[in-house]
């Protein structure tokens, strides 16, 4: 990432410390919190006038730094277009059993993969195109890991399993993971889906059984449940995610109405009406778009997926995209939201790449090489560069590259923000 990239229209920046920011490379820009703008170079944060901070913030829709209220970092990344994918190396040290979860984490440097046998996470580190294996946790999640994910900040690394106590909660210093004290509140079943709010404050985590949704509130490296909200999902809770500016939680259910929406006020969670077009099936996952506009879902019936446009707090379905997905999968949408990855239980492709236009869904040629099995997870780099999936069959895990090379002055626009008082 080099020094030269210009801020454009529609970026969104979140001002904080940023002696803060977890592992930058060099050339990461950020904003502080006096609303300045800083390019990481030759190993320091260092103040840069690459464009007023006045600007790049009038620019993001915000008057000033206390419009703001006690986000975590989010460093501009530029982004990558999506062409021609490649598949990189198997990594030398696989995973040794099926794939079930994949996670990057936010800077990019991290790739966790979740699997059916010991020991149930896998933590590579990516240098270039080489992802290196570290050295596994002292103390590993108990069962099969179904899902996994990055706090915003990368401080944190949660693994949800079959067994008890149902999550791992791994604090990371450097290359090294150490398990935290698990919360006073533990999720009662098998944990399916996990999903942090985009300043790192809260973590949904979905599972088996009721109230199918458990929420902790983090303060430093403790994990507090919360109430319940008052309306529960009416059955196994398979996947969650937050909007990325933390207004409204979505779970997905195998009971109808299969999706459920809450909207947020501080730490309560009040359902909003169900869209008038449901899912024509039981959902094993959902997705919000990442500005927030769409929320994707995959079901167990034709037409596999249901893509919602909300306005406000209304949810309307869009029209299917011409060609659909072959089966229920997992989901993942690129970080610039122009690309919507969905991995799938049939050959010859396993994954099924859409591009977005406007609310349009078109499906991209497969991938030359196709992963070798049920896609169960899938999970595309903070700057659009990689995908990476995690399968069923042997290598169990493929990681495409794009053959495109990044667009001067393009960057994430993610508003990955939490306004004060809400």
């Amino acid at each position: 990432m080099s020094n030269n990239f210009k801020a454009k229209n529609g970026i969104t920046l979140i001002p904080q410390d940023v002696s803060l920011i977890s592992s930058p490379v060099e050339g990461d820009i950020a904003v502080d919190l006096a609303g300045s703008l800083n390019i990481y170079t030759n190993g320091d944060w260092v103040k840069s006038e690459v464009v007023s901070s006045s600007t790049v913030l009038s620019t993001a829709g915000f008057n000033s730094v206390g419009d703001f209220s006690n986000n975590s970092l989010q460093p501009l990344i530029p982004q990558f277009p999506w062409t021609s994918p490649v598949k990189l190396a198997d990594p030398v040290d696989p995973i040794s059993g099926t794939g079930s979860a994949a996670s990057w984490s936010p800077n990019g440097e991290f790739l966790a993969i979740g699997s059916n046998t010991t020991p149930f996470i896998t933590i590579y580190q990516r240098t270039g195109t080489t992802f290196t294996k570290l050295a596994d946790p002292a103390t590993l999640p108990i069962g099969t890991s179904r899902a996994c994910s990055w706090s915003p900040d990368g401080q944190f690394l949660v693994v949800g399993h079959n067994s008890s106590p149902f999550i791992t909660i791994y604090q990371r210093t450097g290359t090294t993971f150490t398990k935290l004290a698990d919360p006073a509140t533990l999720p009662v079943s098998a944990v399916f889906g996990l999903s942090w709010s985009p300043n790192g404050e809260l973590l949904a985590v979905s599972h088996s059984i009721t109230p199918f949704i458990t929420i902790y509130q983090r303060s430093g490296s403790t994990f507090t449940k919360l109430a319940d909200p008052a309306v529960l999902p009416a059955g196994n809770s398979r996947g969650c995610s937050f909007s990325s500016d933390g207004q409204f939680l979505a779970i997905a259910s195998n009971t109808t109405p299969f999706i459920i929406i809450y909207q947020r006020t501080n730490t309560t969670f009040t359902k909003l009406a169900n869209p008038a077009t449901l899912p024509t099936s039981q959902v094993s996952q959902c997705s919000f778009s990442p500005n927030g506009e769409f929320l994707v879902t995959a079901h167990d019936v034709t037409p596999f997926t249901t893509i919602y446009q909300r306005t406000g707090t209304t949810f309307t379905k869009l029209a299917n995209p011409s060609s659909l997905p072959t089966s229920a999968g997992s989901i993942s949408w690129s970080p610039n939201g122009e690309f919507l990855a969905f991995g799938t239980g049939f050959s010859p492709a396993y994954i099924v790449i859409y591009q977005r236009t406007g609310t349009t869904f078109t499906k991209l040629a497969n991938p030359s090489t196709a992963p070798t099995g049920t896609v169960n997870s899938c999970a595309w780099s903070p700057n659009g560069e990689f995908l990476a999936l995690a399968h069923t069959i042997t290598p169990y895990i493929t990681v495409y590259q794009t053959s495109s090379e990044i667009a001067n002055s393009t960057f994430l626009s993610i508003p990955k923000i939490l306004r004060s008082g809400t």
